[in-house]
């Protein structure tokens, strides 16, 4: 197991949380991964409010060195994140243009399974 926050798709799942729920999360210390991995928890709170905004979470060299990744959570019928799909690739093939294109591509079909999960079509 990984930590969540030093993730993509713990990032995307955390970010799903309700406030009371991420305080408790928040509450023991955040191990650092690699030295780009967020252990301060109002950064990562800032970043979650970033991946709700957008969509998807990014985790750049948070989990390995060299290694980008990201990530979109799958919310079930109730609204509530139960999964998360991602994709990683070496930094050096992923420029900020191509991880916003997959950020979106991912969080399509993050979407289109948890319609089929129930998730409400509005």
């Amino acid at each position: 197991r990984w930590p969540a926050h030093a993730t993509s798709t713990g990032k995307a799942m955390l970010a799903c949380l309700p406030d009371e729920r991420l305080d408790e999360l928040l509450m023991d210390a955040l191990t650092a991964v690699t030295p780009h991995t967020i252990t301060d928890p109002d950064k990562l709170r800032q970043e979650l409010a970033k991946i709700r905004t957008r969509g998807y979470a990014t985790a750049d060299e948070e989990l390995e060195i060299g290694l980008v990744a990201v990530a979109a959570p799958v919310l079930n019928y109730d609204k509530e994140a139960v999964a998360a799909i991602s994709l990683a690739a070496p930094k050096v093939r992923l420029n900020a243009d191509r991880i916003t294109y997959l950020g979106q591509q991912v969080q399509a079909a993050a979407h289109r399974i948890s319609v089929q999960l129930g998730f409400p079509v509005q």
